[in-house]
Parts: structure tokens; C-alpha cells; sequence
């Protein structure tokens, strides 16, 4: 056992991301953002590197055994005869993608952020699913998206904005890919009710959203009274005296 943290590689990566476990290769895969290059780190330092251009942001495995990068907002799949484009993540040129993770249906995840001296944007949480190249884009105004993961069950995402200093959990569907306990983006308010006080009846809005985006979201429930049970009791709401 290792007691305190011991150097493996020799220093001056200029931002290390990124890492993940290769169990078929025994090797970590980290990448340095700005160096532009991808790292095969053996547990005794042994590194191979491969230059891929900067911002490399991040690395995940794939299926067939293959390496699957983003590189400024390019989903890349490296392969023996080089790399193979699988998508574009379809935000401003001024963002880059950060963080991605997959999740246990094989779905990967890209959160996205601002370059560097260019004008701030928000960024956002994008999924891309098997075999699509087109990711669709799941949360908006996120500013800096890092640390994607799921909890055992597979049931809760787990989100981080960086430069908010937030860690969110969110309700995850993995049959749907889907976020949150509803299928609209606007829920507004809840209570408790029902049988013996065990389903949460929440209600929502059309409102917030832009006029060209209104159809769609009211067609996926927005501005519907949305009820499910939670398996907890809620409390009983206190009356006015009078």
C-alpha cells in the first residue's frame, strides 16, 4: 500500500485531465489539455504518448476496444489506422468541450466551456448516443463543466460547475438517457399529497422558454401538473389560522 502520494511520471504536463483506468491494457489514459497529448501511463511510469493537438480535453473506452477522445469540439475514435470523426459537438467556435464520461447504457456525456480570452459563453451538458452523430443537448447556462459519474445503482448523475463550486445530483433514467423526474426542462414547484402523503405532485411551466422552443416543450409536458411516488412521507401543510 502507498501511504503518500508518490510521483509516477516526471513533471511538466501543461494540464493534466482526465484519467481513466485501461484494464485491458494495464495502463491509465490521461491527457495533458494543452499539450495536446494523450498519455498511456503504466502503475511503474513506463508513458507512451501520442500527439493529438490541442485542447485534448478528455478520454473514454470504447466497445470495440478502441480509444474515443474530444479535441476542441470534435468526438474523435482512434483507431490502428488513425482517427475516425464520430461527431461535432454543435456549439458556439468559441467553446471547447471539458469533461466526458459514459454512462452504464454506453451513451457519452460532454460537458462544454469557454476557451480561454475569448468572449464568455455558457456552456452546456450534451449527450451522444450509440450510433448518432448528432449529440443533443441536455443542460444549458452551465459554466464549466467537469466530474461526470454515476451512482452504483445507475439511477443518479452526478455533475459538477466547476466555477459555480456546485456538485449536482440529478434523478437519471438510463433506459431514456434522461435527466431529472421529468421530461420538461421548467419544473417550478412541489408538494407532498396523495396516500398517506407519498407522492410528490410538482408543477411546471411553458413560459421560460423561447418562442420557437415552446411547441416542442409543450408537447414533452411543459406547463402539465406532473405527479410520482417517492416512496417517503411527506408532511402535512399547516392552515392558516383564523
Amino acid at each position: 500500500m502507498i501511504s503518500t502520494p508518490q510521483p509516477v511520471t516526471g513533471a511538466g504536463s501543461l494540464l493534466g485531465e482526465g484519467p481513466i483506468w485501461d484494464e485491458d491494457a494495464y495502463r491509465l489514459l490521461w491527457v495533458d489539455i494543452w499539450g495536446g497529448l494523450l498519455h498511456a501511463t503504466s502503475p511503474e511510469g513506463e508513458t507512451t504518448s501520442t500527439d493529438l493537438g490541442a485542447p485534448l480535453s478528455s478520454v473514454v473506452l470504447s466497445t470495440r476496444g478502441t480509444r474515443v477522445v474530444t479535441a476542441g469540439l470534435c468526438v474523435l475514435e482512434l483507431t490502428g489506422e488513425g482517427a475516425r470523426h464520430l461527431a461535432d459537438i454543435p456549439e458556439d467556435p468559441c467553446m471547447r468541450a471539458n469533461d466526458a464520461a459514459v454512462d452504464p447504457a454506453g451513451r457519452l456525456w460532454i460537458g462544454t466551456m469557454t476557451m480561454p480570452h475569448r468572449p464568455t459563453r455558457p456552456g452546456g451538458l450534451w449527450r451522444l448516443d450509440p450510433g448518432s452523430h448528432v449529440p443533443v443537448r441536455i443542460l444549458d447556462d452551465v459554466r464549466l463543466a467537469n466530474g461526470l459519474a454515476w451512482s452504483p445503482s445507475g439511477d443518479t448523475l452526478y455533475f459538477v460547475d466547476s466555477l459555480r463550486q456546485e456538485v449536482n445530483a440529478y434523478a437519471f433514467d438510463p433506459a431514456e438517457g434522461s435527466i431529472g423526474a421529468l421530461p420538461t426542462r421548467f419544473p417550478m414547484s412541489c408538494a407532498f399529497g396523495g396516500p398517506d402523503l407519498r407522492e410528490l405532485f410538482i408543477t411546471t411551466g411553458s413560459r421560460p422558454v423561447a418562442p420557437d422552443e415552446r411547441p416542442g416543450e409543450i408537447s414533452r409536458g411543459a406547463g402539465a401538473l406532473f405527479r410520482f411516488g417517492t416512496g417517503v412521507r411527506g408532511l402535512p401543510a399547516s392552515r392558516m389560522e383564523l
